[in-house]
């Protein structure tokens, strides 16, 4: 498990996402809305893109991909509340985490006995 250290407060981030065992890279695109206190996000990994996505807390808040994408990415925050400020990542109250295969897989057992 790897964190995302490059995001800042700024309302509009593209980071790249080294991936483990020579994977390649994965692209994700974070972007504020003010009117909804929110954090938004697109994905791209190879041809697969998902985008428009509500940022969350999450295990795995790409687990709709998991049988098209061999990472996943889970969404902390250190007092359990979804992220809602556009300093969240600035404060590092909200940390986005990358999970290699095994990790969502261990993730699933633990969350949904599978």
């Amino acid at each position: 498990m790897k964190q995302i250290v490059e995001f800042t407060d700024n309302p509009y981030q593209i980071a790249q996402i080294p991936l483990e065992d020579k994977l390649g890279t994965a692209f994700i695109k974070l972007y504020w809305s003010e009117t909804q206190s929110s954090w938004y996000f697109d994905i791209s990994y190879n041809d697969i893109s998902s985008n428009g996505n509500k940022l969350c807390l999450d295990c795995n808040i790409l687990r709709h991909l998991s049988n098209q994408i061999p990472f996943g990415l889970a969404v902390i925050a250190s007092d359990s509340i979804e992220p809602y400020r556009i300093d969240d990542f600035k404060t590092q109250r909200v940390k986005i985490l990358v999970l290699n295969k095994t990790e969502v897989l261990q993730f699933e057992r633990l969350v949904f006995n599978e």
